[in-house]
């Protein structure tokens, strides 16, 4: 089987899951707590946040493209920007276009050097541009505009459903919130100007360059704090002339199979469709191990060393930035996200892909824990019958005002009506289940 990307529209969805919220209290408390109380949930990850961006004319400092409906993916798992060249029909001209091109015949330059850039497939080398501003919207009225950005660009790059990806570069020094709450009451009317669906897609709010405010929560949400690291991923050599790459999100993390718990950290990455860990991380919780593969067909090639699960869960044919992979799927006992004062945000009976991407990188978190329970509130029943409740997270909140410092914080607001009285339980849990099933273009 196969996945479009981690960065990108996938065709197949899988995730095994159940998220559970503890309350700051002694460990002793902790094991004392009543049963988890499954409260439902379809535990997919239902869409990505998306922006429109417009690269400006450096005379004129007027937007040049690309067209206003091809979306781009707003990342927190990509370091800078890019602009690839998947197709899209122009819904005035019902003609197809790109990025890529569209740009290029407007007169940008993306020739302005190359860079060797880390991706899925590996190292390749990519080009990038010269400086430009940009633009960033998902409304038309909340921007950001970032100056000399230079963006790598690739015209044979798909990223299936996105015009390119916008990554940290529109989100350092700044709070930018994921409102999914735009879904509740059900899927909305098509916008004919636009060509899609009016909140097909999570709403995107830029703070302003600095602020730190972010809005109170309301009498219906529970608040969740999630401390942030940022680390830097430089090119090598540190050219003097290079695409812009900002330090990307990371939060504490441990995570347990039977006996084994290990403390480490995961990527935060809204590009991501599932989670990712590393084969040195999955082999040390027990699930498989290291063996050598030999190509007896060919003398002259070295032996590979790769990671084989102990309970054969499949795997998947995941196709990134730089090429496609097939990469075995596992599962394990629980992930905690370790947030402030003691509070854990904690999935259990996980499902991922082992997948080595950077030593940095043992493990991926994505946009599937982000919408969790919103499929039927958006979509009805299985039986398409009415909208049904809300889901679990209502706001994501990233505060990278102090991203200077590689410091970051990641602030869910949980939907308290999905959560079963009394709300200060010590241990709820939204129940999942493995699920795959195949999206149609």
């Amino acid at each position: 089987m196969r996945l479009t990307d981690l960065h990108g529209p996938r065709r197949f969805f899988l995730f095994l899951a159940t998220i559970s919220l503890l309350a700051a209290v002694p460990s002793a408390a902790r094991a004392g707590a009543a049963s988890p109380i499954e409260v439902g949930g379809n535990d997919i990850a239902l869409s990505q946040p998306v922006v429109n961006l417009q690269v400006l004319d450096p005379i004129t400092n007027l937007p040049i493209g690309p067209i206003w409906s091809q979306p781009f993916l707003l990342d927190t798992g990509a370091s800078g920007v890019f602009i690839a060249g998947g197709s899209f029909i122009n819904i005035d001209t019902f003609t197809s276009t790109n990025a890529y091109t569209e740009l290029s015949l407007a007169g940008v330059n993306f020739t302005d050097g190359t860079i060797e850039e880390l991706g899925i497939g590996g190292v390749q080398v990519v080009n990038f541009s010269a400086p430009y501003d940009l633009v960033a919207t998902k409304d038309g009225v909340n921007s950001v505009e970032l100056q000399d950005v230079r963006m790598l660009a690739n015209a044979d790059a798909n990223f299936g459903g996105f015009a390119g990806i916008l990554g940290m570069p529109a989100m350092v020094n700044r709070v930018t919130t994921l409102d999914q709450t735009v879904w509740s009451g059900g899927l909305g009317d098509f916008d004919p100007d636009t060509g899609s669906i009016d909140n097909l897609y999570m709403d995107v709010q830029f703070g302003a360059l600095g602020d730190a405010t972010i809005p109170d929560a309301e009498v219906d949400q529970l608040r969740f704090n999630a401390p942030l690291h940022l680390k830097s991923f430089a090119y090598d050599g540190n050219p003097i002339i290079a695409p812009n790459n900002e330090a990307l999100p990371f939060a504490n993390i441990s995570v347990s199979q039977g006996n084994t718990t290990i403390v480490t950290d995961a990527l935060i990455d809204t590009g991501a469709q599932l989670g990712v860990i590393s084969s040195g991380l999955a082999v040390g919780l027990g699930l498989g191990e290291m063996q050598l593969i030999d190509d007896d067909s060919n003398p002259s090639t070295p032996d590979v060393e790769v990671f084989v699960p102990f309970v054969d869960g499949g795997s998947l044919e995941v196709s990134g930035v730089n090429g496609i992979q097939e990469a075995p799927l596992v599962g394990f006992d629980s992930l905690n996200i370790l947030g402030e004062e003691d509070t854990e945000l904690s999935f259990n009976g996980i499902g991922m892909i082992v997948l080595d991407i950077h030593p940095d990188i043992p493990l991926i978190i994505g946009s599937d824990f982000i919408t969790t329970g919103w499929l039927e509130a958006l979509f009805g029943t299985l039986d398409l019958g009415e909208p049904g409740p809300d889901g679990l997270i209502d706001r994501v909140h990233f505060d990278f005002t102090q991203s200077d410092n590689l410091e970051g914080q990641m602030i869910l607001d949980l939907n308290r009506n999905a959560i079963p009285e009394p709300s200060s339980l010590l241990l709820i849990t939204i129940a999942g289940t493995a699920i795959l099933s195949r999206r149609r273009r």
